[in-house]
């Protein structure tokens, strides 16, 4: 694997929301399926505001998409999007991962709800992860230079320099234990959530 030159995060918008309550749904795969950091980021947000989550374990983008009028219907404020990982070993690698979540940014957009993109988490140790690697770096590319969310959660914080999830944080390589969605919660609250 070559060099990474490592990007500080950077909203791409920058903005701060009105105070007030919100209605966060959290949407994605295994990731988001157990709604522990969607739970924990609403200790984050202001008094009254409700999260939900719209987790679906092993699936992918285009799965996650069809579920996406469901979530629609609950009419958030805000979605959190983190998906893409099951689709770079199996799926059609990053054109399908980009290919979907500018889909659900557009057709959330379109409801007049917020986009919070989480890049892919680190997942570089885990065993399907091998060869996918540029994969994972083009799509996190997209999502910080290109795609039309209103702002970026950047999650390298909780990988190492090789993208891999760091230990204290995970107990498989790719998903997280408690302190790696206690982590998580704030890094979407510190980087999405300002007011």
């Amino acid at each position: 694997m070559g060099s990474r030159v490592v990007k500080a995060f950077a909203p791409l918008a920058d903005f701060k929301l009105p105070p007030g309550a919100r209605r966060v749904a959290c949407l994605g795969d295994s990731l988001t399926a157990n709604g522990v950091y969607c739970k924990q980021l609403k200790n984050y947000l202001p008094t009254g505001s409700l999260t939900k989550t719209f987790g679906y374990a092993n699936q992918g983008t285009a799965y996650i998409l069809k579920k996406l009028p469901k979530v629609l219907a609950w009419n958030p404020t805000d979605i959190v999007v983190l998906a893409g990982v099951n689709d770079l070993p199996r799926n059609g690698g990053d054109v399908t991962v980009i290919s979907n979540l500018e889909k659900i940014y557009a057709q959330a957009h379109a409801a007049g709800v917020r986009v919070v993109a989480v890049k892919i988490l680190p997942w570089h140790d885990y065993p399907s992860a091998s060869g996918h690697e540029d994969n994972t770096y083009s799509v996190n590319d997209w999502i910080m230079k290109n795609s039309t969310a209103d702002v970026y959660v950047d999650s390298w914080a909780l990988g190492d320099a090789g993208y891999a999830l760091l230990s204290e944080f995970t107990t498989d390589g790719l998903h997280l234990n408690a302190a790696g969605y206690r982590f998580l919660a704030k890094l979407i609250s510190d980087q999405a959530f300002v007011w």
